[in-house]
């Protein structure tokens, strides 16, 4: 047997006793365990979060608890109750997290099993931290103003503005067609004139003339003259548009009229 000095004797006793203590220590944090966090992967703001953790047997029963990483939330402390040696306990904690309203879309919320023991501020880790992102629809809201186009703006409106007998040639009428529409151009249509006298009560056709208006741009106007081949005591009826050929916003002001006859 090897003999030892007393004091070499109390070194070596502090250190197989240190050694004891730091086994002890060690196995009484081997501890681990798998978290479970409802909703995941993917929470939006408002979401409650309720957590359930699975823990390998350990004797004695440790107690855990859930942390967010970085802050200073935690679930209730609870003691593992385990079925029975070498089984894995259940716990369900009754504490959830609420994501806050304010929480940043794309934003990583990550939640870490641990043992806590009697003091909340020392957490021990016992498993892989489970990590949700919040996620969102970002609503973007703009202030559309939509102009209110009125029928008689959007579409063009043909009317015949003024009637004259050419000064040089009695013959010859001249009108002035304008598109009094705000937007649309009146594509090229037809201007018929009708010369008629009046005879016992009523009127008889003299002539019946044609002629083309070019397409108008929104106020524009354009004279038109047309040769009848009649003069005298006569009433000229006028028509723009006289085959119907442009959608106007009003078709019953396409029409205007002189009067020449002597009664």
């Amino acid at each position: 047997m090897i003999a030892l000095w007393p004091v070499a004797r109390r070194a070596w006793m502090a250190a197989l006793l240190g050694m004891s203590f730091v086994c002890w220590a060690g196995a009484a944090y081997a501890v681990s365990a798998t978290l479970f966090v409802t909703p995941s992967p993917d929470v939006k703001p408002g979401d409650e979060l309720t957590f359930r953790m699975e823990v390998t047997y350990q004797d004695p029963a440790p107690v855990v608890l859930v942390y967010l990483g970085g802050t200073m939330w935690t679930t209730e402390l609870q003691t593992v109750k385990y079925p029975g040696p070498g089984m894995t306990g259940t716990v369900k904690f009754a504490k959830p997290y609420t994501v806050p309203s304010d929480a940043k879309n794309a934003s990583t919320l990550c939640f870490v099993p641990a043992t806590g023991g009697g003091n909340v501020d020392v957490k021990q880790p016992i498993g892989e931290k489970k990590c949700v992102t919040v996620k969102f629809m970002v609503q973007i809201k703009k202030d559309i103003k939509v102009a209110q186009v009125s029928k008689a703006a959007a579409t063009p409106d043909l009317v015949i503005d003024e009637v004259l007998i050419d000064q040089s040639n009695a013959k010859i009428v001249r009108a002035k067609i304008v598109n009094q529409g705000g937007i649309a151009t009146s594509p090229a249509c037809t201007l018929c004139v009708q010369v008629r006298q009046w005879s016992g009560g009523g009127s008889k056709q003299l002539a019946n003339k044609q002629a083309s208006v070019k397409a108008l741009k929104p106020g524009e106007e354009v004279w038109i003259a047309v040769d009848t081949g009649v003069m005298g005591p006569v009433f000229y009826a006028l028509t723009v548009d006289c085959a119907n050929a442009v959608n106007e916003s009003n078709e019953n002001n396409n029409k205007a009229a002189l009067d020449r006859t002597i009664k």
